[in-house]
């Protein structure tokens, strides 16, 4: 009997599933956390240089969308060679001076389950509270879900 064949199948199965797993647990990407990421430019998606975080390519900027006169954005970068996601928030001003914002990066790699928070009080007295969150996941219930990649609050002190 011939139990040359027998031996050799177990080892090929289990080459097969280690290959299926190594190719089913492969890097995530900003693209993965947030899909918007993947989509082509628009010219909304345009931000301004001055609000873009450095570890952010200003041409990764897509426009997420608006809550109560605040705009969001998210991008991605690296930060030591690790990719980055990150989220923005402009309060417009009067004029384009008057603008504030503020922008926070989180690594790619510690993002697959957790939000990315951003806390931002304007000049003008307005309070923005938001979370970036990666795809599939829950969100804050005191938060406004805006889009799928993003809940936030707005309020405003005279």
């Amino acid at each position: 009997m011939d139990l040359s064949r027998g031996r050799t199948r177990p080892a090929v199965l289990v080459g097969a599933a280690l290959v299926a797993l190594t190719a089913c647990s492969g890097t995530v990407t900003p693209q993965d956390l947030v899909t918007r990421l993947a989509d082509a430019p628009t010219p909304d998606d345009a931000l301004v240089d001055t609000m873009t975080p450095d570890e952010m390519d200003p041409g990764s900027a897509r426009r997420l969308g608006e809550l109560d006169g605040v705009t969001f954005y998210a991008g991605s970068g690296s930060r030591d060679g690790q990719d980055v996601v990150c989220l923005v928030s402009v309060v417009e001003g009067d004029i384009p001076q008057d603008d504030a914002g503020a922008a926070t990066c989180g690594l790619v790699t510690d993002l697959d389950d957790s939000d990315l928070p951003l806390s931002l009080l304007a000049p003008d007295g307005t309070r923005v509270t938001a979370v970036l969150v990666p795809d599939g996941l829950p969100t804050d219930t005191d938060l406004t879900r805006v889009t799928p990649n993003l809940a936030a609050t707005v309020s405003r002190t005279p």
